[in-house]
């Protein structure tokens, strides 16, 4: 089982297709072991009985996808390998080779239902965040094949960080480091 975040939100393998336990689970992925009664209150606020409304999204998670969570009578935590937390380990550490196949996208892009203001701000937060490191690790794999003579592949790359529109606006030494990639590969978008 692996849970897809980047371009989507799906978890491969199984027939669990409820977005707010697929969210849920990515939550637990990337942030790591949460008290039940914490999470009753960040996903399931809105509701009358938080506590069973996790309750029964777990139990969702347990019946489309066995072995996907962990839990115990106060914790739950995730199980399942994931591409963004995998993107996070990976730039965290700067082995940014990999990078390139799994940034497929926007973190949970296809999220469609109404979240708590909290919960939405980690969503979006987390989307800019993997972003943004996504765009460092393009950045930099431009600049290592640019030292090797590989223009044009140096230029594919800024032009991928280039068009992350997640990601906040370019710092100035992005900008920078962006547009000599660009120009270097004779790529149109360094007249921009």
């Amino acid at each position: 089982m692996r849970l897809k975040t980047l371009g989507g939100l799906q978890l491969v393998g199984t027939s669990l297709t409820q977005q707010r336990s697929l969210l849920l689970l990515a939550y637990l992925a990337i942030e790591g072991v949460k008290s039940r009664r914490y999470l009753a209150e960040l996903f399931f606020m809105e509701n009358k009985d938080a506590l069973n409304s996790l309750s029964r999204a777990l139990s969702d998670i347990r019946k489309h996808a066995p072995g996907a969570i962990e839990e115990d009578n106060k914790k739950v935590w995730a199980t399942v390998s994931c591409d963004a937390a995998e993107l996070l380990n990976l730039t965290d550490g700067k082995q940014f080779e990999k990078c390139w196949e799994l940034y497929q996208g926007a973190f949970a892009l296809d999220y469609e239902l109404e979240l708590s203001g909290e919960l939405e701000e980690w969503l979006y937060g987390t989307r800019e965040i993997l972003a943004a490191k996504a765009r460092q690790a393009f950045l930099t794999l431009g600049e290592t094949e640019a030292s090797k003579g590989n223009f044009s592949q140096a230029a594919h790359l800024a032009e991928k960080a280039y068009r992350l529109k997640e990601a906040q606006e370019l710092e100035p030494d992005d900008f920078g480091r962006l547009y000599n990639l660009l120009y270097a590969g004779g790529s149109p978008l360094a007249a921009k």
